[in-house]
C-alpha cells in the first residue's frame, strides 16, 4: 500500500543537482556557490556545499500547507545558518498561473524568506527529487546524502531534531 513512498524516498542516497530558473536570496548561499547559480549551473549538493547539511524544500506560494510550514522553516534558518546550514527552497508550481518569476520573488518577499530560494517552473528540480506532492522537505548530511525526507506538513520536532544532530548541537 505505500510501496510507492519507499520507492520515490531518497534517505540513503546522494542528493540530486538543483536547477532552475531564477534563484532569489542566492547572496545566502555560501560565496562559492553565488556565481555558479547565477551563471545557471546546476548546483551540486555533494560537491558545491560540501561540509553543509542542507534542507530542501519543495513548495508553491499557493499552497496552504506550504504556508503552514514557512515559521518552521524562517526559524531554522535564523538559529542555524550561522553553523555551515543552508535551506534551499524550490518553488515549483501546482498551476500555471504561478510560473510567472514575479509572482514567486512576490512570494518570497510576502512570506518574509530570506533562505535562497530556486525557481523551477520546468519541474526538473521536482523530477528529480521523484516528488509528487506539496511540501516535500529532505534533509541532506554535509557529505550529500539525504538523511530525512518527509512530505506533508508537520513532524517539526523531528526535522529540528535531525538538523540538530547533523549540526553536532
Amino acid at each position: 500500500m505505500l510501496s510507492w513512498l519507499f520507492k520515490r524516498s531518497l534517505a540513503g542516497k546522494h542528493a540530486p543537482d538543483i536547477t532552475g530558473q531564477k534563484w532569489l536570496n542566492e547572496t545566502a548561499l555560501p560565496e562559492a556557490v553565488r556565481g555558479k547559480v547565477t551563471r545557471g549551473e546546476p548546483l551540486n549538493i555533494k560537491q558545491d556545499l560540501a561540509g553543509y547539511v542542507v534542507l530542501v524544500d519543495f513548495w508553491d506560494y499557493d499552497c496552504i500547507h506550504c504556508i503552514n510550514a514557512m515559521p518552521h522553516l524562517r526559524d531554522w534558518w535564523q538559529k542555524y545558518k550561522d553553523r555551515k546550514f543552508v535551506i534551499i527552497g524550490v518553488h515549483t508550481p501546482e498551476f500555471e498561473f504561478a510560473k510567472d518569476p514575479e509572482k514567486v520573488e512576490s512570494a518570497v518577499l510576502r512570506f518574509d524568506l530570506n533562505y535562497p530560494v530556486v525557481s523551477d517552473p520546468d519541474y526538473t528540480t521536482w523530477e528529480r527529487y521523484r516528488t509528487k506532492e506539496w511540501p516535500r522537505e529532505l534533509i541532506i548530511d554535509s557529505q550529500g546524502v539525504v538523511r530525512y525526507d518527509y512530505t506533508g506538513e508537520g513532524d517539526y520536532e523531528k526535522k529540528e531534531e535531525v538538523i540538530q544532530s547533523l549540526l553536532k548541537i
